[in-house]
Order: structure tokens, then sequence, then C-alpha cells
């Protein structure tokens, strides 16, 4: 008994470590993996069921099977619950800076050139242009909260965004941002897409993405749009990740349970 339990011990490990591997070596199998992983989480569970069900020793009590069962799932369901949690966490930051690029990459920097991102804005056609565009792509993807911003000086000052004019969120042009995160800086000095958070400004705590409009003319950046996603909202999403893996763990759990009373 102690034997088999010490290969499956070892395979266990392998397994992970395999996995690890494939995920910093191979990016592109992250959707996939995360996926996958309420299927791995499942016969990991099934694994450690018949684990401990085949380790027998003298005066091995059904109390004691169910130690060991318990100890096995959590074992692996735990950690499971916190990698597939991770993945999660990694997938959709992916998503809301390709979400940002993909709308920066659609935003015309004639338009922007053209803004004096001053109050004087919201009566220009250019900005009504740029903001229904906004308006019409936070529909498509179902995101609440997108803005655009600018940096004149030491400066950042809002321009277009897809947020209700009478929204308590919402910042008429011109409005400065009076606590940037270093993520702006970044985006700034790198003119590269990137997602980043949870970070608290005047507005609240949010996951953001963040992605430059260049001038192909001059290579400047004329503009950055973000996307912002509450925290808290962001939390629920990893929590249900979570879940997904050890609801799975904790019902075998139970089922194993019963079923040792039963026989």
């Amino acid at each position: 008994g102690g034997g088999r339990a010490g290969r499956a011990g070892t395979l266990a490990a392998g397994a992970t470590a395999w996995l690890r591997l494939l995920v910093f070596s191979w990016p592109d199998a992250v959707p996939l993996l995360n996926r996958l992983s309420p299927t791995i989480a499942l016969l990991g569970a099934v694994f450690a069921i018949l684990l401990a069900w085949s380790v027998q020793w003298p005066g091995q009590t059904a109390r004691s099977r169910w130690c060991l069962l318990s100890a096995g799932l959590l074992t692996l369901g735990w950690p499971g619950a916190e990698w597939h949690g991770r993945l999660t966490d990694s997938t959709l930051r992916r998503q809301v800076a390709q979400q940002a690029s993909g709308l920066a990459r659609s935003i015309e920097p004639d338009l922007v050139a053209k803004l004096a991102f001053a109050p004087t804005d919201r009566g220009s056609p250019e900005f009504q242009r740029l903001r229904a565009h906004l308006i019409a792509y936070g529909r498509r993807a179902g995101l609440r909260s997108i803005y655009s911003m600018v940096r004149r000086g030491d400066l950042y000052l809002f321009g277009p965004e897809n947020i209700p004019e009478d929204d308590p969120q919402a910042s008429p042009p011109g409005t400065v941002f009076e606590q940037p995160g270093a993520d702006m800086v970044e985006v700034y000095d790198t003119a590269q897409p990137m997602a980043s958070g949870p970070l608290t400004d005047e507005y609240g705590t949010f996951i953001s993405g963040l992605a430059p409009v260049i001038a192909p003319a001059t290579g400047q950046i004329v503009l950055v749009v973000g996307i912002d996603l509450p925290a808290a909202e962001w939390a629920q999403r990893i929590a249900r990740a979570r879940l997904i893996i050890m609801g799975p763990v904790l019902l075998l759990l139970i089922i194993a349970r019963v079923g040792d009373e039963l026989l």
C-alpha cells in the first residue's frame, strides 16, 4: 500500500511540474488548460478516491479511511483550485489588454488630433464621433467603463468615454486625472498595451487594460484608451474559477463518505 501511495505521489508531482512547464513554454496552451482544468481536477479527485481505497493496513477503520481520503482530496483539490484561479486571472488580464489594444487600433489618430481635451470638446463633431465609437464598442464587448486620456506635461486629461454623462463615474472632457498610477506612465514610456491592478484612484479600485493610439506619421502616442473592471467583480470571477475545481472535489468527498457508511 505504501509503495503504491509513494508512486502515486511521485506521479502527481511530475504531472504538476509538466503542466507548469507547458504554461511557461507554450502561452497559447493557457486557454486550453483553463477549459480542461475542471476535468483534470475531477480525474485527480477520482484517482485520490481509488488510491485511498487501495491502501490497506491492519486495523484500518472506516474513519481512518475517510481521514486518508479527505487528506488526499484536499491535497489535490486546494492547490488545483489556486492554480485554476491564477490561470483565470492571467487569462482575464490578457483578455482585457487585448480588448484595449483592439480598441486603440480602431481609433483614427487624425480625429484625436482635432480634440483640445477641454470642456469645449463636448460640442465638437470629432468628440461626439469618438464617443459614439466607444459606446458602440462597449455594447458589443459588454464593457461598462471605457475612457480615453492624454498626457499634457505632468497632467493626464480625460477625453471621450462611453460612460453616461450623468453617471457619478463620468469625467467631462478636460478633467484632470488626480491619481494616475504607474501603469499609465508605463504605457506612455513603452507604447505597449498592458493590464494592471488592482489599483485605487479617486474613482474606485479597478483592474485596467490600457493601450496607446499611435500616429503613424510621427510614431507618437496621441491618446491612451482604458478599460476599467471593478476589482470586486474581478475577485468574484476568480472565486468562481476556484469553486469550479473545489465544487466537484467536495461533492466527491461527500459521495465517498456516504458510500463508506453504507458499505
